[in-house]
């Protein structure tokens, strides 16, 4: 059985393990995949949208199978030393899975790995983790069926990163998979830089409590007190009027004078005037101020967060919505598309088949030459039967009116009942999800 697959069954259970690792946005990025075999995540990150993919591995077969089903990918046969030490490539992302525990030196290879990343990289380490309640213990090792392997301790991990100025930023669980002798985790690794938690809600929503909370860890920020100094400042000013007993009336004024710009960099010299590795800013400004400060610090090397006890946790950057099907032996990238929908549904049973027919509409940016339904694990290409001419979806949206056939005794087994979904089909194993008014598996049949 082979490890990683992409026709037919594998040893790695590699749909989890996309789930699991949480890339990022990708589009428009350079990706790396440290170890590919057969090029799965490869794949995922073309997918994703990103400029430039390289996969490296040792194993000729592997390559060979990688680039056949991924040949606008560079794929590299070449051991991770002999790569790492002669490549002078910089990447936005770079993936090392299941594989740490094969090297030598695995602190060195570490380090030539986080070398390769762009100013604002992310690693993303997936690998077994040794449980030692001793902070002076540096690697756990373990019998596996392959022989005795060494695994990091947490403790020992982190402080690697550390000497090489860089932070473990997630900390999650992996999938388990045959052969494992401990659990796995993922780790996102970047590089150690100043973060500032912004707490932007209207009094009596908690900001000063959570302040107390996280003041231990780093620095405390009230932007009322900003706009206190600046009134006893500028006492006779025109945005002070009417501002000495209420603090909001203050910011409020200034978008009102058109000076939203001018407060913005007040708010950005005042909270980066600190160096601590943690600052937490808290205060109501208007949302105009806000967006002046969202693009003062684009491009910086802040990293920047948004809580809120009305809109919850906001991360700094978005998460990838590229995820994996399998059906049919064959494993597909599948993403959500919002500008479409399954506007209705019929079935209709002829003799032994089940003929399923689905009307709607998508972007006209999303391949539109083929479309399928995977229904328990079964996938079915559609005979496009008709474009019809819905002059109320405009020139940037296209109709389609697509049917299924099915054997009845799929029907009859309630899979359909159990869930369906349609794909507009692209090239290189990629699948646009239709979203669907009604559940497919609430098909009127005749």
């Amino acid at each position: 059985m082979n490890y990683q697959s992409l026709n037919g069954p594998s040893a790695s259970d590699s749909i989890g393990k996309l789930a699991a690792i949480r890339l990022p946005e990708l589009r428009g990025k350079s990706f790396l995949d440290l170890g590919c075999n057969e090029g799965f995540f490869c794949g995922a990150a073309r997918f994703s949208g990103a400029s430039r993919v390289v996969g490296v591995d040792y194993e000729p077969d592997a390559i060979e199978k990688a680039t056949s089903h991924f040949p606008d990918v560079e794929f590299i046969r070449s051991g991770w030393d002999e790569y790492l030490d002669t490549s002078e490539e910089k990447f936005d992302v770079i993936l090392f899975a299941s594989a740490i525990h094969y090297a030598e030196d695995q602190e060195k290879i570490l380090e030539k790995a986080i070398g390769l990343l762009t100013e604002d990289g992310v690693l993303i380490l997936e690998c077994g983790i040794g449980a030692t309640d001793d902070p002076t213990v540096s690697f756990i090792t373990h019998e596996r069926w392959d022989g005795p392997k060494k695994y990091f301790t947490k403790g020992h991990l982190r402080s690697t990163v550390r000497k090489l100025n860089f932070e473990l930023f997630y900390d999650g669980d992996s999938v388990k998979q045959m052969g494992d002798a401990i659990d796995r985790r993922v780790f996102h690794i970047r590089r150690r830089r100043q973060s500032i938690i912004f707490n932007f809600d209207p009094p009596g929503n908690g900001k000063s409590g959570m302040g107390s909370l996280l003041v231990a860890a780093g620095v405390y920020k009230r932007l009322d007190d900003l706009a206190s100094d600046t009134i006893k400042a500028q006492p006779n000013s025109a945005f002070v009027v009417g501002a000495e007993q209420d603090i909001a009336k203050f910011w409020a004024r200034l978008v009102d004078l058109s000076m939203h710009d001018w407060a913005a960099n007040r708010i950005f010299e005042f909270v980066t005037s600190s160096t601590a590795e943690l600052t937490y800013v808290e205060g109501w400004v208007p949302d105009q101020v806000i967006e002046q400060l969202d693009h003062l610090f684009a491009g910086t090397n802040f990293i920047t967060f948004r809580m809120s006890r009305r809109d919850g946790y906001i991360p700094p950057t978005g998460r990838n919505p590229v995820a994996a099907t399998h059906s049919n032996d064959e494993t597909w990238f599948t993403t959500p598309i919002a500008d479409a929908c399954v506007d209705y549904v019929h079935g209709v049973r002829a003799d032994n088949t089940f003929i399923m027919t689905a009307v709607g509409w998508h972007d006209i940016a999303v391949p539109h030459d083929q479309y399928c339904l995977i229904v328990g694990g079964n996938r079915f290409s559609g005979e496009l039967l008709h474009r019809p001419n819905r002059g109320d979806l405009g020139p940037n949206r296209i109709p389609f009116v697509v049917s299924f056939k099915m054997p009845i005794e799929l029907q009859q087994s309630r899979a359909v009942e159990a869930g369906a979904r349609m794909y507009a089909v692209g090239a290189h194993r990629e699948l646009f999800e239709l979203p669907a008014k009604q559940a497919l598996r609430d098909v009127r049949i005749a």
